[in-house]
């Protein structure tokens, strides 16, 4: 490089500089209160815990409930557990098939 290019990028590079500087001054820009952002992020992560609890609660509820459903009925009604077993494992690929073709026929529209 010759030393009027080195020149004319440092005059470049001094302009830019003031240019920010008063783009600094014309907007002050404030800084959020630290107390008040972890303030904020204490509520939302005790938010979060609350809803994790209740979906957790909820999960553990309906899971205890089907399978208390299947022993019950494995128990008391063997002939209505074979035949939901069969029935379900004919039902359940059939449809899992048609939201599947449903799903690409909505995408490729």
């Amino acid at each position: 490089m010759k030393k009027g290019e080195i020149d004319a990028d440092k005059i470049v590079i001094k302009e830019i500089y003031k240019g920010l500087e008063s783009i600094d001054k014309t907007y002050q820009v404030d800084s959020i209160d630290i107390k008040w952002f972890a303030q904020l992020v204490e509520n939302e992560q005790a938010l979060l815990k609350k809803k994790f609890r209740r979906d957790l609660l909820a999960f553990l509820l309906i899971a205890l409930f089907i399978l208390s459903m299947v022993f019950i009925t494995l128990l008391e009604a063997p002939i209505l557990f074979i035949i939901c077993q069969v029935i379900l494992t004919i039902v359940i690929p059939i449809i899992a098939y048609y939201l599947q073709q449903h799903k690409q026929r909505v995408v490729h529209q």
